[in-house]
């Protein structure tokens, strides 16, 4: 199958798809052909009654916080306070807020769902991402799911949703 060949196919899946979340379409090990992930982990748990519509919301609070703040990236991070614990007064005071309100909810997850936070719902990484970068952490998807939603949980008393 050549390039342009492909990439209508691909223009086409992305057509089918209803909206509901960002997505991905990887190639597959046969050629030509390609599938669709999505990445909203916790969109998807919230259509199908795994988690409940706060626990959703505080995920839409955090998330919003984790862009605003322009956490994507893994050198932001790296710019989160200054050696002297003085903010930086180059940025807006909106993302001084929002890098405040993300860490407080970090605080507030604690270390394990802290880290499926700011990976799962921050970055959008699936869980299968998040378990093979945190391989040390010896966990399976089963525990990250759980503590995932732990931490929605905490997260919805938190905002008070």
């Amino acid at each position: 199958m050549n390039k342009a060949a492909r990439k209508d196919a691909i223009l086409n899946l992305r057509n089918e798809i209803d909206p509901g979340g960002p997505i991905v379409i990887e190639e597959t090990m046969t050629a030509g052909e390609a599938r669709v992930r999505r990445l909203d982990v916790v969109g998807v748990w919230q259509k199908s009654g795994e988690i409940t519509d706060d626990q959703h919301a505080a995920a839409l609070i955090f998330a919003n916080d984790f862009d605003t703040a322009g956490l994507q990236d893994r050198f932001s991070v790296q710019c989160f306070d200054r050696v002297d614990s003085s903010p930086n007064m180059a940025e807006p005071e909106r993302v001084m807020q929002a890098k405040d309100r993300v860490r407080q909810a970090m605080y507030v997850t604690g270390q394990i769902g802290g880290s499926a936070m700011w990976d799962i719902v921050g970055l959008g990484h699936t869980m299968k991402q998040y378990v093979a970068n945190h391989s040390w952490t010896r966990s399976n998807q089963t525990e990250v799911k759980g503590a995932l939603k732990c931490a929605l949980s905490t997260l919805v008393w938190h905002y008070r949703v």
